[in-house]
């Protein structure tokens, strides 16, 4: 019994050591014209003479990815960061066109575009640790 408390007791610790938010990733291309974050794809679509974003669920859309190059993960404090550069095709599940973007330019309805995408992560400590050793 006493076994069995103990390692009740360890896990109940432990998972409070993993808490924290979950990661989040967002991918953008030059100048943010488009960005995918939140499960949203928005597009700017017009700067001038006012500026017009169309805005996209990504379960409406398909996303295909290619890894171009990935950077190692940074660790600061109690957050990490991971950069990665990809060239990312959007096209609409319905077969209709994607509108072309401000600096890009949609062919044969599928938007194509290199992206920066840097996915965050931050967390608690375990309790009596800090974040900064």
């Amino acid at each position: 019994m006493k076994k069995t408390i103990a390692l009740l007791a360890v896990l109940t610790l432990t998972s409070f050591a993993h808490a924290g938010f979950a990661p989040q990733t967002q991918c953008s291309n030059v100048e943010g014209r488009i960005v995918i974050a939140n499960y949203k794809v928005s597009i700017q679509t017009y700067k001038h003479p006012e500026l017009v974003t169309e805005k996209f669920d990504v379960n409406d859309l398909d996303i295909k990815s290619e890894v171009v190059q990935e950077m190692a993960e940074e660790i600061h404090g109690c957050s990490s960061e991971k950069v990665v550069f990809k060239k990312v095709t959007i096209a609409k599940k319905d077969g209709s066109a994607m509108p072309s973007a401000y600096n890009k330019n949609a062919v044969k309805g599928v938007l194509t575009s290199y992206m920066i995408c840097t996915t965050t992560h931050a967390w608690m400590p375990a309790t009596g640790e800090s974040c900064f050793k």
